[in-house]
């Protein structure tokens, strides 16, 4: 779970270090400042949980529902295309020297929102319902070791946008969340019974 959720975390950290450089931030004559992005990002996710729980409650109608965690490995191959979103953004950058569109930010956050729907509520419902009833409480709370896991990567790899140029970056952290999202296919395979 710590490596598919690299990606979102990474929102709070080399992110906004990297929009600040990268990004055209100017908006209606005005420099906007990398921190409206988290504001945005916060708009976007709301939808985003919504927009999952619709979708899912549609496809029970017609067909039957994925496990949880398969849903987690969709929901991390989904955020996986949001950091090579940026990956894009950085390459069209190096060839043209313009600054990166906002558009590619805005397509960043709703790729990365909608994966990030699509993981992190429903590994909650899975540990809720999986969890012994007496031991609920803290195995929520193993859940969220993820994030703190999660925030600790995040803030190695950010020292690594020193050095690697910004497509390099962002593939690196695609391929984090892609092989995190296939170890919890492989999990959904081995561990399916014991999670029913």
């Amino acid at each position: 779970l710590a490596a598919v959720s690299v990606g979102n975390q990474q929102i709070f950290n080399a992110y906004l270090l990297w929009g600040d450089a990268h990004y055209n931030l100017e908006f209606f004559g005005q420099t906007m400042p990398t921190t409206w992005l988290v504001s945005l990002d916060a708009i976007i996710s709301t939808a985003t949980v919504g927009g999952a729980l619709a979708f899912w409650t549609i496809w029970a109608r017609f067909r039957k529902e994925p496990d949880e965690i398969v849903k987690m490995a969709i929901g991390g191959l989904i955020a996986a295309g949001a950091p090579l979103l940026l990956a894009a953004a950085s390459a069209q950058e190096a060839a043209t020297g313009a600054k990166a569109s906002l558009i590619w930010g805005l397509g960043f956050h709703i790729v990365n929102d909608i994966g990030f729907a699509m993981v992190f509520p429903v590994g909650l419902a899975l540990y809720s319902r999986a969890a012994p009833r007496q031991f609920s409480g803290l195995f929520i709370g193993v859940y969220y070791l993820h994030l703190f896991l999660a925030n600790l990567s995040t803030g190695k790899l950010a020292g690594m946008l020193e050095t690697m140029d910004g497509q390099s970056f962002w593939t690196m952290h695609a391929g984090i969340i892609i092989t995190g999202a296939v170890l919890l296919a492989v999990f959904a395979i081995f561990f399916r019974k014991v999670l029913a």
